[in-house]
């Protein structure tokens, strides 16, 4: 039964610390993975923008500090980080001028 159920629980937690929910969710995750579940939001967008790709994503992670540091890159350092199409790509969509209807 339910309550003889709920019985069994709190004598199996006796003398036992009540888990933090933190270090819980962590359990199974690689040191990796627990790192990176924290800045997903900023991968996820870097991950859509022209020029970033599979293959070249991680790289610029390990090398660009921010998005923000990434906006202000030249083309030639966007060149040297992703390469010359990607970097054209990516340097052109963050330095495009937005269109007179948004501008004011």
């Amino acid at each position: 039964s339910p309550h003889a159920t709920a019985e069994m629980f709190d004598q199996i937690k006796q003398n036992q610390e009540e888990p933090v929910s933190g270090d819980a969710e962590k359990v199974g995750l690689d040191e990796n993975a627990a790192k990176s579940a924290f800045h997903i939001v900023p991968q996820d967008l870097l991950r859509r923008l022209p020029g970033i790709n599979p293959h070249n994503a991680t790289y610029v992670m390990n090398h660009v500090t921010s998005l923000s540091e990434l906006s202000t890159m030249s083309m030639a350092q966007l060149v040297a980080l992703i390469g010359n199409e990607n970097g054209k790509q990516l340097h052109a969509f963050l330095h495009a001028k937005p269109p007179s209807s948004l501008a004011k």
